[in-house]
């Protein structure tokens, strides 16, 4: 890597930390790239932290909403059952009865895709009923349901009995009746929709926000390697330069010189566009593309910052 303590004039040596600095960001060849690299880096994992911290943010609202909800419309816990799951489930208890539904009508007079579904519609609607009846404690409503569900059983099987007597219809009739029994349960026991939307939205949040913790773990992680690059420059060169200083130059610490370097990439990369921020502290020509940074201004800020600590560090 080239240095440039043999191109400062003796006459015209540096004797403040930004005259240093000065001198390995415009006059080095790679001070400028690299000084820009870092503030592009460092703004750039600076919002992408912003963002996930607001991610983050919100899906810890979302679960909050979601203990809330659940805590409204179920209190004491008595629904475990998840919605998708029991989507699942009662999707296969209608496939197992409508087909044993089919069974029974097959020798029947009304044996058709239509009466089939009919019956089969009855049949989960009336579970339905009986589940919500029973949920609310409406026990009066929920035995005559009940009843009128147990009748439709035994209606099926008599109709199947006519057809083939013997003991195998009122089998299927009482299998038929375990399993709108069964789906009762089931849809007793799930959980709210909006219990179950709350909870989609959380996991989706939750998922939107590891996303953005992990970009933001990448950036950081660049910015911080930009960085070292830069300082590690600034170092390099600033002890090249202070090294050919002459006997009677002002002395500057190295340290104050990274300092004030590590400040400039700080007040450069506010924002989530660096290249306008640093138009603030310095002339920026966007046909050239040249630019001065104004590292005096810079250094009189620095007095009254820590010059440990940085934006993106504290982040």
């Amino acid at each position: 890597m080239s240095t440039i303590s043999s191109q400062v004039p003796s006459e015209a040596f540096p004797t403040s930390p930004q005259a240093v600095l000065g001198e390995v960001i415009h006059k080095h060849p790679e001070g400028h790239v690299s000084f820009g690299n870092a503030a592009d880096r460092r703004a750039l994992a600076l919002a992408t932290a912003a963002t996930a911290e607001e991610k983050r943010r919100a899906a810890m609202a979302l679960r909050e909403a979601l203990e809330a909800t659940s805590r409204q419309s179920d209190p004491r816990h008595r629904r475990p059952i998840r919605l998708s799951v029991a989507l699942l489930v009662m999707a296969a208890i209608v496939l197992g009865e409508s087909m044993l539904v089919g069974l029974m009508i097959a020798h029947s007079g009304f044996s058709s895709p239509a009466a089939l579904g009919a019956i089969s519609t009855a049949l989960v609607g009336s579970a339905w009923l009986e589940a919500l009846a029973l949920r609310e404690k409406h026990r009066v409503e929920a035995v005559v349901i009940g009843l009128v569900l147990l009748l439709a059983i035994l209606l099926l099987g008599a109709i199947d009995q006519e057809v083939r007597p013997g003991i195998v219809p009122w089998l299927e009739a009482i299998i038929l009746g375990l399993i709108c029994a069964a789906s009762v349960r089931v849809i007793k026991d799930t959980e709210p929709g909006r219990v179950a939307v709350t909870r989609f939205a959380y996991q989706k949040s939750l998922r939107q926000a590891e996303a953005s913790r992990r970009v933001a773990t990448s950036d950081r992680e660049a910015a911080e390697s930009a960085t070292a690059a830069f300082l590690s420059l600034v170092s390099h060169e600033a002890a090249s330069i202070l090294a050919c200083a002459p006997p009677n130059c002002c002395h500057v610490e190295i340290d104050d010189v990274v300092a004030l370097a590590r400040h400039a990439l700080d007040l450069v990369s506010e924002g989530d566009d660096s290249t306008s921020q640093r138009k603030l502290w310095g002339t920026y020509n966007p046909s050239t593309g040249e630019e001065v940074i104004d590292l005096d201004g810079i250094a009189a800020t620095l007095v009254s910052c820590d010059k440990n600590e940085s934006p993106l560090e504290r982040n």
